[in-house]
């Protein structure tokens, strides 16, 4: 499954850097994606979350790295 960002297509077990804006923290992190919302935006395990979902204006950086 493959899905268009912005700038670049993203599938599962990409590793993006997001902003993960939560209670806990703000800071900048990076995670490989492991699924995909109904809506197209991807799912990571973020804080012990398996399926965090990463808004559109999160992404700092995405696609295969």
């Amino acid at each position: 499954m493959t899905y268009m960002t912005q700038d670049a297509p993203m599938k599962i077990g990409d590793r993006i850097k997001f902003r993960a804006v939560t209670r806990w923290s703000g800071a900048a992190v990076s995670r490989v994606i492991t699924g995909f919302r109904h809506d197209g935006m991807p799912l990571v395990r973020y804080n012990e979350l398996p399926d965090f979902v990463v808004y559109w204006d999160e992404i700092i950086e995405d696609g295969e790295d």
